[in-house]
């Protein structure tokens, strides 16, 4: 018969918020693939999915929690900022591609008026 292994609970509780920390993340990522992808609609439906799950991480917590706890909350709270800067950038610049294309998409429209004004008996 084997020994069974002990796990205090605080290891557990610790096990829980990096697993569900690191979920977080990955939807992070997903995130950002998908405005890369310039798949704003997918993007934003991901966001609000990550938002109810930080939702149910951020109030999940104890009022006492350990120092590696809290240090692992920070990281990941960290590295989602820095990824949502990245997905920000990516919008900024996307929205500046699509008012440069619908600006040259109304001058040729003007210009294609203007031709056909000209050329009609």
């Amino acid at each position: 018969m084997r020994d069974a292994v002990v796990v205090p609970i605080q290891q557990r509780a610790l096990g829980e918020y990096r697993r569900r920390a690191n979920e977080l993340l990955l939807m992070s990522e997903s995130i950002l693939e998908a405005a890369k992808l310039g798949d704003w609609g997918l993007a934003l439906t991901r966001q609000r999915q990550r938002s109810s799950e930080m939702a149910s991480f951020f109030t999940v917590g104890e009022s006492n929690i350990s120092q590696e706890v809290a240090e692992l909350i920070a990281s990941c709270i960290r590295q989602m900022l820095a990824t949502d800067a990245q997905v920000t950038d990516l919008a900024y610049s996307g929205r500046e591609t699509l008012e440069r294309e619908a600006g040259l998409a109304k001058q040729q429209g003007r210009a294609a008026k203007a031709y056909l004004g000209q050329s009609t008996p």
